[in-house]
């Protein structure tokens, strides 16, 4: 498992989606990078749960499967300086609105 000061949302999503289904981790290492985790899964020291764009480290010995049930949206944030204003700027801000609706209720 990741180490939960480094991302407390997702960290959390994670131990209450196990929590609703029953199971509660037993956490015996943390990693910092998600690649460092897929090594350890190949290194035999358990498993994981890792986003689904984490497959793409493929690794000798290691299966990524995907959860069968529905699982919780992780949150995901659009940042950017507001003392920059670049033609790739605007049109960045104006694609997220369009393909997120929860953007839209975040913009200011």
């Amino acid at each position: 498992m990741f180490q939960r000061h480094l991302g407390a949302s997702f960290y959390d999503l994670i131990i209450g989606f196990c929590a609703k289904h029953g199971v509660y981790p037993n956490v015996v290492q943390e990693a910092i990078q998600m690649y460092t985790i897929v090594n350890l899964v190949a290194a035999n020291l358990g498993v994981s749960i890792v986003p689904s764009s984490v497959s793409a480290f493929q690794r000798s010995g290691v299966v990524f499967r995907p959860f069968l049930e529905s699982v919780p949206p992780a949150p995901l944030y659009t940042v950017w300086r507001t003392d920059v204003n670049q033609p790739v700027l605007s049109t960045f801000i104006k694609t997220v609105k369009e393909v997120s609706p929860v953007a839209n209720l975040l913009s200011r």
